[in-house]
């Protein structure tokens, strides 16, 4: 095996001896877990899709870099032979920049199709690596990018767009690795052997590699600045690169209401105005990441911004009332930080807990101060980063591909505007006489609450058995009965807890206060004849709609009165759509 090796490194130098073959060996391995280190570094840290333990990661780091090493090798002699070859047909001498980019350039296109097929690689080896897919879920958002994008990417094209991705980041560092690589080994040698510039001995250095640096007359300064300049290439072109992937993967990421919990966040509880579907305006209480009204950005979500984090990690907030009378930030069962007074600002710190989700409140004077807007969500997800919405569960049958929240509410105005006049509200009285003029899903209603572009936090998109997991809140006072056209669902975990038994819905109860993981499978709808429609339907539909085929089904509340808005309003209540793209 040793003789074919080297006579492959023999074949692609143009027939040189190695004296040192080692040295390409050293840069192999260089090359390949440098790589495979690089890539982890990038998801876990930048993407923050890969959380595991150290253990973890350096058996990763092992299995994914012994994976490598041949991929790596290739592109090491392929990118010598090529690099020697071109610079015979140009007559000019080899040349270490020449050779460091055809190894990494080879090196990237060999990655694509190592990369895309890493799913399979991992259903004979076990779990899920630094190279490939990622495990782990999303980085921030109502959807779950983790499983989104290209990490979920499926087929033949969209394997290989992740395969090409994931090359494109690595491309820089294997160029930085090579260069540095090369003139560490090219300067001990020529060190040793007295070959600095212009050398007067007939003999050639023992390796290519050395060869390079030796024929071309390098000083020590040139080597410097060789791999300076590979380190600032890898630093310029690698940001772009993440960039790109991270606005690909993550895409709801970019949004600030949306915080992964990485560090700590500031909440302010702030007050303003908003108008509801119809133009009226009304007063609410609601959770911003600075101070200021309703017209200043990120000063007023209500709900409020959906919180991320992992099973075990640490959540510190800094909570700020800015409201003109006592407040509190209340997760039942998980943390009450008592009275925030007016004007002051109390950390809280408390353990993540088990996986699901959760409804953080103003504890004080229930229900009132979070009917009127001082609500969000919690969600934890397993520290292992798997896609499953509580341990207890069989990931066999309940892996999700997207995640989503969705959050009910309810106003009347009376109440708001009581609370503006900074009149006191019996929590009694508001449950006897609350009447309901509007019905919220995550702040939206009717027309704008269906539709993509007004709503894309809460219209359900995905393809066909891509399962969705959604976490269905009522932060409400009414009783809500949230019903799905086109599949049935699976409520998998209620308040926390896994049921004895997981039935098949269509419809669901949903008391104040519950919240209600449910399994959304996208299977094909059971009185379906034909779908997805045949391509000559297809085009057809194509062609008179002049867009892409998909299925869309509604979701509705079967509380009939919350279809309405400002008591007459039909269909402009707790409904939005879910579709299958096709």
């Amino acid at each position: 095996m040793k003789a074919q090796i080297l006579g492959l490194i023999n074949f692609a130098t143009g027939g040189r001896n190695y004296g040192r073959q080692h040295d390409v060996m050293i840069m192999t391995v260089v090359l390949a877990f440098g790589v495979v280190a690089w890539t982890q570094w990038v998801h876990a840290s930048v993407l923050e899709v890969h959380h595991e333990s150290s253990g973890g990661r350096l058996f990763h780091l092992v299995r994914d870099g012994s994976l490598t090493l041949l991929p790596a090798f290739l592109a090491v002699v392929g990118g010598l032979s090529i690099a020697a070859r071109l610079a015979r047909r140009r007559s000019t001498r080899d040349t270490l920049v020449p050779n460091s980019v055809a190894i990494a350039a080879l090196f990237g296109v060999l990655l694509v199709p190592l990369v895309a097929a890493h799913s399979v690689v991992d259903g004979v080896l076990g779990g899920d690596g630094g190279l490939g897919t990622i495990r782990t879920p999303p980085g921030a958002g109502y959807l779950v990018a983790g499983a989104g994008g290209l990490e979920s990417a499926t087929g033949f094209w969209g394997q290989l767009g992740h395969g090409a991705r994931d090359a494109l980041v690595a491309m820089p560092v294997a160029l930085v690795l090579v260069l540095v690589t090369s003139s560490v080994i090219a300067w001990r040698v020529l060190e040793r052997e007295g070959v600095i510039r212009a050398s007067t001995s007939t003999t050639s250095p023992g390796s290519p590699v050395v060869a390079a640096v030796a024929t071309s007359g390098i000083t020590k300064r040139e080597l410097l600045t060789y791999s300076g300049g590979g380190a600032a290439a890898l630093a310029l072109s690698s940001t772009g690169l993440i960039v790109l992937s991270t606005r690909q993967a993550h895409a709801a990421e970019a949004s600030p209401a949306t915080p992964w919990l990485s560090e700590n966040i500031e909440l302010f509880m702030n007050d303003g105005i908003i108008n509801m579907i119809e133009g009226v305006p009304v007063y609410f209480w609601g959770w911003g990441f600075r101070s200021g009204g309703v017209d200043e950005s990120e000063a007023l979500n209500t709900p409020g911004p959906v919180l991320w984090t992992h099973h075990g990690d640490t959540i510190t907030l800094q909570i700020s009332n800015n409201l003109s009378e006592d407040h509190s930030f209340f997760i039942e069962g998980v943390v009450d930080s008592g009275v925030i007074a007016p004007g002051a600002t109390r950390e809280v710190s408390f353990p993540a807990p088990s996986p699901g989700t959760y409804l953080y409140q103003d504890g004080l004077n229930r229900p009132v101060n979070r009917t009127l807007g001082l609500n969000g969500v919690l969600i934890v997800v397993p520290s292992d980063g798997s896609l499953v919405a509580h341990p207890d569960l069989d990931s066999e049958y309940w892996t999700f591909v997207t995640q989503w929240v969705w959050i009910f509410n309810e106003i009347d105005p009376d109440y708001n505007a009581r609370a503006q006049a900074g009149l006191p509200i019996d929590p009694d009285e508001f449950v006897r006489n609350f009447l309901p003029r509007y019905f919220t899903l995550n702040g939206r209603m009717g027309s704008v609450a269906s539709h993509e572009e007004s709503a894309p936090e809460t219209v359900i998109h995905a393809q066909l058995d891509h399962a969705a997991l959604i976490r269905v809140v009522n932060a409400g006072v009414a009783m809500h009965a949230p019903h799905f056209h086109g599949n049935h669902v699976f409520p998998l975990v209620h308040n926390a807890v896994v049921p004895d038994t997981i039935m098949w819905k269509d419809t669901l109860r949903l008391m104040p206060e519950d919240r209600i993981d449910v399994f959304l499978p996208y299977a094909i709808p059971p009185n379906a004849v034909h779908f997805p429609p045949p391509e000559e339907g297809s085009a057809f539909l194509r062609e008179l709609h002049q867009r892409e085929m998909e299925g869309r089904w509604p979701m509705h509340c079967h509380v009939e009165m919350s279809q309405i808005a400002a008591g007459g309003l039909y269909p402009q209540g707790l409904l939005t759509d879910w579709k299958m793209e096709l």
